[in-house]
């Protein structure tokens, strides 16, 4: 798992600022064990306004540091780039939580069916599961 101050170094070793704000943002995005709303975001970096905060994660997403996850009609959520190439997401219809997985659910033979039924070259691609998380369906 990444630490705030790897991140912070590795930011500041390609030049660019760490204001109070972002490393705000960082700390929280680091804390966070499942991608974050920027609401959600906004409500734990503390003094940090919301525009600040979109601003940061839009920055830390152009540096390769977070990525966006499409988190459907509950807007977009933030979270740490982490080592994986990609990942993919769990997101419980119930709870509304989503959680992150390091694995890849299509077989390579079925991607490369796909692609070279329909002449298709991906550079890359998202899967999310719904459903609901074990919290909510004991519930």
């Amino acid at each position: 798992m990444t630490t705030a101050s790897e991140i912070f170094d590795q930011v500041t070793r390609r030049g660019h600022r760490l204001t109070r704000a972002r490393r705000a943002v960082i700390e929280t995005l680091v804390a966070r064990e499942t991608p974050a709303s920027v609401r959600d975001l906004h409500a734990a970096a503390g003094e940090v306004d919301l525009v600040t905060v979109y601003r940061a994660l839009h920055w830390l997403v152009g540096l390769g540091i977070a990525r966006q996850v499409d988190a459907g009609t509950g807007g977009d959520r933030f979270e740490l780039a982490g080592a994986e190439a990609h990942t993919h997401h769990l997101h419980c219809q119930g709870c509304g939580r989503m959680f992150t997985v390091a694995v890849c659910g299509i077989p390579e033979a079925t991607l490369t069916g796909i692609l070279r039924d329909h002449g298709f070259t991906v550079t890359t691609h998202r899967l999310t599961f719904y459903g609901l998380c074990q919290d909510c369906a004991d519930a």
